[in-house]
């Protein structure tokens, strides 16, 4: 019983790690984990968690699902691009956000036109 709790927060671990670094390897790690711990719930290893067959089949599949989920969020989106150039491409990935510059950066980019100016640099 111990073990399999241990087991079930490795899986948890290991999902927490694949949302966060967004790295195939612990994708796959999180989910051979939960499918570790759904085979073991249905095939019939001696958990005794003191609940009924039907309610230990009901978390083997919730598992399983756990596992596929996890390889879901691995799916990644292809977005079409226009380059600087006017040509288009595609790439992989979630669209990246577009940040614009802050005031202070705009101030100091005025100010620095100006200076240019009166010094008669271009």
């Amino acid at each position: 019983m111990v073990l399999f709790i241990i087991f079930i927060a490795l899986a948890v671990c290991l999902t927490w790690f694949a949302l966060k670094v967004r790295m195939i390897l612990f994708r796959v790690g999180a989910f051979l984990a939960w499918l570790g711990c759904g085979v073991y719930l249905l095939i019939g290893g001696n958990v005794d968690l003191d609940i009924s067959n039907v309610w230990n089949q009901v978390l083997g599949l919730l598992f399983i699902v756990m596992a596929f989920a996890v390889l879901i969020l691995q799916i990644v989106v292809e977005t079409k691009r226009t380059g600087p150039d006017g040509s288009s491409y595609t790439e992989w990935g979630r669209q990246k956000k577009v940040k614009k510059p802050s005031r202070s950066y705009l101030a100091q980019d005025q100010h620095r036109a100006t200076i240019r100016r009166a010094t008669g640099r271009k």
